[in-house]
């Protein structure tokens, strides 16, 4: 699988786009970036709900579509990078839970991030209704 994003995309490098990572984010992950750029897509594909065309390339034909994997990507690290990406690696066996009567608390972040699912959402990349 290819990266839906690049570290230029993490530092908004392209004319009108706006940076995910600040410099000192982009220092952080440093030589980093391929790999971290390619496990929040692997997380990024298992929460798409509809599938998209692919042009002679291997990418996703229609720019919006582009777009959005991207941005949902790029929101995934940017989560990591604020909450540690030992969340989705470790997944829920670590942290504190807090109990009141019958509801249960978990202090943990959700494993795709909160931007993430909304872009893919918004994008109708993630529902329960094809576009």
């Amino acid at each position: 699988m290819r990266p839906f994003a690049t570290a230029d995309d993490l530092a908004g490098t392209e004319p009108g786009q706006v940076a995910w990572l600040t410099a000192d984010q982009l220092t952080a992950i440093g030589d980093d970036a391929d790999r971290i750029l390619l496990r929040a897509t692997e997380l990024i594909a298992e929460h798409t709900t509809t599938g998209w065309t692919l042009n002679t390339d291997g990418d996703p034909a229609v720019t919006e579509v582009r777009e959005a994997l991207r941005d949902a990507t790029c929101a995934q690290v940017e989560q990591w990078l604020e909450v540690g990406e030992e969340n989705d690696v470790a997944g829920y066996s670590r942290g504190a839970a807090m109990g009141v009567g019958g509801v249960n608390l978990s202090s943990l972040p959700s494993i795709l991030a909160p931007r993430a699912r909304r872009i893919l959402r918004l994008s109708g990349l993630n529902s329960a209704v094809a576009y």
